[in-house]
This record gives C-alpha cells, structure tokens and sequence, in this order.
C-alpha cells in the first residue's frame, strides 16, 4: 500500500512510531478508561480463571505505569513497541 499509495516510506512512518514509543504521549480519557474497561473482566472456569490472570499481568506490564493503571494525561511509553519498529526500521517485513 505504502508503494501504491503512499507519500512517506515505510522507514519514516516506523521511525516517527518508534519516537512516540520511546519518547511517550499523554494518554487521553479516552485511552485511560479503555485501559480502565480491559481489566474488567470476570473469569468464570478455573481454567479460564488462570489464563486470564496470566494475561491481566502480561496486560499490566504492556499498559500500566509504574505497575498501576494510566490516568488521563499521564505518559505512556511502550520500550518493547519501539525496540519492535527499531527493527523493521532496519530489516524491514523480514524482523517479523
């Protein structure tokens, strides 16, 4: 698409990602309170009980600040996601 229809190179786009990434955003209510609904989930079976904690703690260190849930305006960096779009930078689709 970026080749058909695009006006900046893929490397542009994944660099201006990877500054955002690293250097952070304030977050809007918006994202808060999504952040806020994704941890409001009830578990029924004790399997899906488990997995669902599994994935409540890989969500909080993906998403929380500091170990706690983002408030509106605080900001969000995301190290994994920009070290993620430092390599496509740099290998391009082959880094996946």
């Amino acid at each position: 698409m970026l080749d058909k229809y695009g006006t900046r190179t893929f490397q542009g786009r994944a660099g201006a990602c990877r500054t955002y990434a690293e250097q952070g955003v304030p977050l809007t209510e918006r994202a808060a309170f999504g952040l806020a609904l994704a941890q409001c989930h009830r578990a029924g079976a004790v399997g899906f009980r488990q997995l669902l904690h599994v994935s409540r703690s890989r969500f909080r260190a993906a998403w929380y600040i500091n170990g706690k849930q983002p408030k509106a305006g605080q900001i969000f960096r995301n190290p994994d996601l920009a070290k993620a779009f430092r390599l496509l930078q740099a290998q391009g689709r082959d880094a996946l």
